[in-house]
């Protein structure tokens, strides 16, 4: 089902979607559409040197949720 939203969504011209995350509503899944021409529909202009920070809390929750550490 998930992909099948997914491919509508692209069809539909959209550059992607987000949903609740069954881990709880208060997190949000993000889903990012590519094709050849979505830099030239949705130009994104950051700086390559954006990066996140490793005590970032949103990452640490989300690392917490899944069990998930983070190692060398």
């Amino acid at each position: 089902m998930t992909q099948h939203a997914g491919r509508n969504a692209f069809e539909l011209g959209y550059a992607g979607v987000y949903y609740h995350s069954r881990y709880g509503h208060s997190i949000e899944n993000w889903a990012i559409l590519e094709d050849w021409a979505v830099s030239e529909r949705f130009p994104i202009h950051q700086p390559n040197s954006l990066k996140v920070a490793e005590d970032d809390p949103d990452l640490l929750e989300a690392l917490h949720i899944l069990g998930l550490i983070v190692g060398d």
